[in-house]
This record gives structure tokens, sequence and C-alpha cells, in this order.
């Protein structure tokens, strides 16, 4: 997981307004309103929940992962970097399913590093 992390952090440093996050399972949803629901007939779903800023990134790591000392923030990375504009368009999708939008940062988060841990036991 590491490593991982060491190439996450490089890649934001070099490109930080390529950082958004989505939820695997906003983005099953999302498939399946593209099947199903009438408004998605050959238009494109963006998948973006939200921007986020690799600060915010490393303060609910190391909450989420056991014995993980967070590190120093990043100076000009604490705000979220980017918006994408037809994200609402899904968010809606989502909603029309029932869901009350995407899935948080956090909970995000917070799954991808519980899998992994499963995944690894």
């Amino acid at each position: 997981m590491i490593p991982a992390l060491y190439i996450f952090t490089a890649q934001t440093k070099a490109n930080p307004e390529a950082v958004y996050y989505v939820h695997v399972q906003d983005v099953a949803r999302l498939h399946v309103a593209g099947l199903i629901h009438p408004a998605t007939s050959g238009e494109r779903i963006f998948a973006f929940a939200a921007p986020y800023s690799i600060n915010e990134f490393f303060d609910i790591f190391s909450k989420v992962v056991p014995g993980y000392r967070a590190r120093e923030k990043l100076a000009g990375l604490d705000f979220p970097l980017a918006e994408i504009g037809p994200r609402r368009n899904a968010e809606a999708l989502l909603k029309d399913l029932g869901r009350p939008g995407f899935v948080g940062l956090e909970e995000t988060i917070t799954d991808s590093v519980q899998t992994r841990i499963n995944a690894s036991s």
C-alpha cells in the first residue's frame, strides 16, 4: 500500500488538477442508470463525485489506517482543485435511483482501505 501512496503523491504533485474521486458502487449504479434511465439515451455520464485535496485524503487516511502517521500538510494543496460540471447530471441520476447522491470521500477511502485489508488477510 505504501508504494501506491508514494505514486499517488508524486502524481498529484506533478498534476494537481487531476484529483477527483468516485466510489466504485456509484460507478456501478451509474452504469445501471445508463442502461435503464430514459434521460441517458445517447448521453455520456460523468462519474466524478467531487474534487478533493491531497491533504484532505491524508487526513482521512490517517484516521482509517491503524498505525499510519499523518504527514506534514503539503503547502498549496489544501483546497479542492477542480470541478467537473456534468457531474451534477450523474448525481441527479443517482438520486433518481433512490440514493442521496454520491458516496462521500471519507466513506470511499474507508471502504477502499477495508477492502485492501480484507484482501490481504
